[in-house]
């Protein structure tokens, strides 16, 4: 089948109260790929990027503060096609906390997670538009996870699949697992972006709505290997102690940065 090249588009879930705008996908000319979360009610947060110790068992508990910077801007998570990964708002934030990922034309597995939780508090859609991704589930579910997969075209087996993409499936990957979600294609890199949609089973600790992202790994050869340090970039709203924190570790905005 002939993919059509993704641009961007809009996840969108369908409750009885209406249409709530959960995460934006975009699509660069070059293959880089653009996360914004505008429906989300809160712009207090902490960005971090979070260092695993070799040895050590996956934290249950991290500590974003360590090596973290609080906002108060909704801000932009960009993978860009060199694997300089980054958080970002133009006019508004330092680009401080970021890192070299993995380039997207050499990505193959993982490549982001965002946990969203109370999804019907996310702010109303405006009125939907032909590239939105309407989600609907009876009952409407009430935390959703996105894990984003990048694969190299041949990697997976999608003959049979409708042109348009841009619609929600169950794609059956090489293990023989299949998953449901959207598949988005960049010719440009010969890659397919394929976004899992799942409930999520996080615990969300905040009674409002809240939003936690994961992305820019290590290479497998990295993060798979426990004998060394792995580090990757995490952010979560809303901070619920955002003045103790940017006294104590600072911010990332422009107006005012105390420490730097």
């Amino acid at each position: 089948m002939k993919l059509q090249d993704s641009k961007e588009s809009s996840l969108i879930l369908q409750s009885k109260l209406g249409l709530h705008r959960l995460l934006k996908i975009i699509f660069s000319s070059d293959g880089s790929i653009y996360l914004t979360f505008p429906g989300f009610n809160s712009s207090e947060g902490i960005l971090s990027q979070v260092v695993l110790k070799h040895g050590e068992k996956y934290p249950h508990n991290i500590d974003l503060a360590q090596a973290g910077k609080v906002t108060r801007h909704l801000i932009k998570y960009s993978h860009h096609k060199s694997g300089q990964a980054h958080f970002s708002m133009d006019s508004k934030i330092k680009t401080m906390i970021k890192k070299q990922s993995v380039p997207l034309e050499n990505y193959e597995g993982h490549l982001f997670t965002v946990e969203i939780g109370n999804c019907s508090s996310y702010a109303p859609s405006r009125k939907k538009i032909k590239s939105d991704i309407i989600i609907q589930a009876d009952p409407s579910p009430r935390n959703l996870k996105f894990i984003g997969w990048m694969y190299p075209v041949s990697a997976l087996s999608l003959e049979g699949y409708d042109e348009n993409i841009h619609t929600i499936t169950g794609v059956k990957f090489q293990d023989g697992v299949t998953k449901t979600g959207v598949i988005f294609s960049c010719r440009k890199l010969n890659t397919i972006l394929f976004l899992e949609i799942k409930e999520s089973t996080l615990e969300h600790v905040h009674k409002g709505q809240s939003l936690m992202f994961l992305g820019g790994f290590d290479p497998l050869s990295i993060s798979l290997n426990h004998s060394v340090d792995t580090s990757f970039l995490i952010l979560s709203y809303p901070c619920s102690n955002y003045e103790e924190l940017r006294a104590k570790i600072g911010t990332v905005d422009l107006e005012s940065n105390p420490h730097g």
